[in-house]
């Protein structure tokens, strides 16, 4: 879609795409957003990128990470969840172990399937376990 393009206000896109979640329910309709959020992703400029680093939890580049490794969950394909997962696990650090208990706790509220749920239970592993408040 953006092959070679970077988008310098992503903020209507990010939003757009979060609105087209919420709607849809279908795994196969998650993953063709999955796909297109992927394209979004990577076509978010170095400099946004940088630029959004902060306290802010409104800035795009969080707010599209996040929902992404949402539909990702939603469109109970294993291998997008690793994918989207290793992205904010890697970009997001601040953000994963919120976001994998708080996925842990979606999986009996939402009846995800096993698979589904020994992907978000390595990552909870990983970024949860053994994690202590002093």
């Amino acid at each position: 879609l953006f092959r070679s393009a970077e988008l310098q206000r992503p903020g209507p896109v990010v939003n757009a795409a979060a609105s087209l979640a919420n709607g849809l329910h279908q795994p196969d309709d998650l993953t063709a957003l999955y796909a297109l959020m992927r394209e979004v992703a990577d076509g978010f400029s170095p400099a946004l990128i940088q630029e959004s680093a902060g306290g802010d939890p409104t800035r795009p580049w969080r707010v599209l990470l996040l929902d992404l490794a949402i539909v990702a969950t939603r469109s109970h394909r294993p291998s997008l969840m690793a994918e989207a997962f290793d992205r904010l696990c890697d970009q997001l650090p601040e953000d994963a172990p919120d976001f994998f208990r708080e996925g842990m706790g979606q999986m009996d509220v939402l009846g995800y399937p096993q698979p589904v749920r020994e992907v978000m239970e390595r990552y909870y592993t990983l970024w949860c376990a053994g994690q202590r408040l002093h």
